[in-house]
C-alpha cells in the first residue's frame, strides 16, 4: 500500500518537525484538512427543471427526478449533493415489434451503424434494416453518430 500526501494536508506543529531514524525532518500531519470544502467529485451543477443526462457527473437537486438505470452517489451528509450519470457501458434494447427485440451493451462511443449492425447479427429476422427510431421518430443523425450524439439513453428504440 501506498499512502499520497499532499502538501496542503501536512502542517507544522509547534517546536518544529520530528526526525525519522535517519535524521530526516519530517512535518506532521495536521489534525484537520487544510481546505474548508467538503470533497465533492467533479460534478456539474444542477439547474432547476429536467434533470439534464449526461457520462459525466452533474448534480441532482432535491425536486429532480431521475431515469431508471443511472449510476447514482448519493450522501448522507449535509452539504454534499447527490450526483448522477449515464453509466459509461450501459444495455439497450433494441425492438423490431412488439415480440421481438434484442439486449446488447453499448457505450457512448458506440455508433448508430453499430446498434443496426449487433441487432441484425443477434436477431436474424431483422436483416435489410438500416435505420432506427428513436421513441417512434425516425433517426435523422447518421449512422456515423455515436449513441451519445444520437442521444439514446433511456428511449425505445426500434429497427425500421
Amino acid at each position: 500500500k501506498t499512502i499520497s500526501l499532499k502538501p496542503a494536508n501536512l502542517e507544522i506543529i509547534d517546536g518544529g518537525d520530528e526526525e525519522d531514524d535517519d535524521g530526516v525532518a519530517v512535518p506532521a500531519l495536521a489534525s484537520q484538512p487544510t481546505t474548508t470544502k467538503p470533497f465533492r467529485p467533479t460534478a456539474m451543477n444542477g439547474y432547476p427543471g429536467e434533470f439534464k443526462l449526461g457520462y459525466d457527473w452533474r448534480e441532482v437537486l432535491p425536486e429532480q427526478s431521475i431515469q431508471r438505470g443511472l449510476e447514482i452517489m448519493a450522501s448522507l451528509d449535509e452539504g454534499i449533493p447527490t450526483i448522477a450519470r449515464i453509466p459509461r457501458k450501459w444495455r439497450v434494447d433494441v425492438f423490431l415489434d412488439r415480440t421481438q427485440h434484442v439486449r446488447f451493451e453499448v457505450g457512448r462511443t458506440t455508433t448508430v451503424d453499430e446498434v443496426i449492425q449487433k441487432t441484425v447479427e443477434l436477431l436474424p429476422v431483422a436483416r435489410g434494416v438500416s435505420k432506427l427510431a428513436v421513441d417512434g421518430i425516425p433517426f435523422e443523425g447518421g449512422g456515423e453518430a455515436t449513441i451519445e450524439k444520437a442521444a439514446l439513453f433511456g428511449k425505445k428504440i426500434t429497427v425500421v
